[in-house]
C-alpha cells in the first residue's frame, strides 16, 4: 500500500486539491515543506516549482511526479475518483480544464502587477466569474443538481470546483455575488465537505 508526501509551501494554493484528495482516500499522506532550503531545493527539482508528490510503496520505491494538475489527476486514476469510463473521465477533465483556464485569469488580475489591476479584479468578480459559473450551472442541472459533475458520487472535478470556489469567495467575500446566484455551486461545495474524511481533514493541523 502506498504512503504519499506533499511538498508544498505551508499555505493552501495549488495543493489544497491534492491534499483532499489524498484525504478522501484515507492513504497515508503527509505534508513537508522546503523552508528555509527552497532556494537550494529548488534547482534540483524536475521543474523549478512545487508542488511535488512522493508516491511510496510498501517496498520503498519511489514515484515523484511534478505539476499539480497532473498530481491530481494521476491520484484520481489510482484511487477511482476520475470517472468510470472513458467518456465520463473525458467529461470530468474538460471540467477540470475549465477551472485551470479561470483560475489562469484569476492570476492575472490578483498576482501579475498591473497598472489595470483593480479594473481587473473588479472585471473577474463582476463579469469572468458570473458567467463562468453560468456554464458550469448548466452541467451541474443536466446531471440532476445533486452536487456532482458526473453521476452520484465525489469526483476529482468535484473536488477542483470546491478547492477553487473556496479560494474565491475567502478572498473577496464582499465581490462574490455569484454565490447568490449559483446554488449549484453551493451544492457542490456541500457535497464534498460532508464526506467524512474531508470533514475530519478540514479540521485538522493537515490543512492550512
Amino acid at each position: 500500500m502506498s504512503s504519499y508526501e506533499v511538498l508544498y509551501f505551508p499555505i493552501r494554493a495549488r495543493a489544497e486539491p491534492i491534499r483532499v484528495l489524498l484525504a478522501l482516500t484515507g492513504a497515508d499522506w503527509k505534508n513537508t515543506h522546503p523552508q528555509p532550503d527552497w532556494p537550494t531545493l529548488k534547482p534540483t527539482t524536475t521543474y523549478g516549482q512545487l508542488p511535488i508528490l512522493t508516491d511510496r510503496d510498501a517496498n520503498g520505491k519511489e514515484f515523484k511526479l511534478a505539476q499539480s494538475a497532473s498530481i491530481v489527476r494521476y491520484l484520481a486514476k489510482k484511487h477511482g475518483l476520475a470517472g468510470k469510463d472513458p467518456q465520463e473521465q473525458a467529461f470530468l477533465e474538460s471540467v477540470y480544464d475549465s477551472y485551470t483556464d479561470l483560475f489562469a485569469t484569476w492570476r492575472a488580475a490578483f498576482v501579475v502587477k498591473s497598472e489595470q489591476q483593480e479594473q481587473l479584479q473588479n472585471s473577474f468578480y463582476a463579469e469572468t466569474l458570473p458567467t463562468f459559473y453560468k456554464h458550469h450551472q448548466k452541467l451541474l442541472q443536466a446531471n440532476g443538481n445533486n452536487g456532482h459533475y458526473a453521476g452520484n458520487t465525489i469526483t476529482f472535478a468535484d473536488i477542483f470546483a470546491y478547492t477553487t470556489f473556496h479560494r474565491f469567495r475567502e478572498q473577496k467575500a464582499d465581490l462574490f455575488p455569484a454565490v447568490l446566484d449559483a446554488p449549484e455551486l453551493v451544492k457542490v461545495e456541500e457535497a464534498v465537505t460532508s464526506e467524512p474524511r474531508i470533514a475530519e481533514y478540514l479540521k485538522s493541523d493537515k490543512r492550512f
